[in-house]
C-alpha cells in the first residue's frame, strides 16, 4: 500500500489565501460557506491536497492549483491530468483542531487513523 498523509492544526488565517493556493473551482465552493464551516473546508482542501502531493511523491513542484478536490457529502473527488492511479482519500479531524488527510492506492478504512502518545513513538525508535 502506497499513502500520503497530512495533519495541520486548524487556527485562524486570512482566508483571502485560499484565493491563491486552490484551483478556482476548490475557491468558489470555500466563499460561499459560513466563516466557520470555511475554516473547516480550508483544512479538509489543505490537508486532501498536501496529501495528494504526498503520495505522489513530487512535493510542491506539482502545482496546487493543477488540480482540485470536489466534496460532496462523504465523497471526495479528485480532478487531475496527472493521476495514474485508482486513488482513495480519508478526511477526518482528530481532537477538533486537527485536520487529517490519507491519499492511498487502496481503501483506507475511518478507524484506521489511530491516535498514539509521543510516549509510545519514543519507545518504539528507542527499542
Amino acid at each position: 500500500m502506497e499513502i500520503g498523509v497530512d495533519i495541520e492544526k486548524q487556527k485562524i488565517l486570512d482566508l483571502n489565501l485560499a484565493q491563491h493556493i486552490f484551483a478556482p473551482e476548490e475557491y468558489q465552493d470555500l466563499i460561499v460557506l459560513s466563516d466557520r464551516n470555511q475554516l473547516d473546508y480550508f483544512y479538509k482542501l489543505w490537508t486532501l491536497k498536501e496529501a495528494y502531493i504526498k503520495y505522489c511523491g513530487v512535493g510542491l513542484s506539482l502545482p496546487l492549483q493543477s488540480f482540485f478536490f470536489k466534496i460532496n457529502g462523504g465523497g471526495i473527488h479528485l480532478y487531475s491530468t496527472n493521476q495514474l492511479d485508482s486513488l482513495y482519500f480519508l478526511s477526518t479531524r482528530v481532537e477538533q483542531q486537527y485536520s487529517i488527510a490519507c491519499c492511498s492506492n487502496e481503501q483506507i478504512e475511518a478507524n484506521a487513523i489511530e491516535q498514539i502518545s509521543l510516549h509510545t513513538i519514543a519507545t518504539f525508535f528507542q527499542q
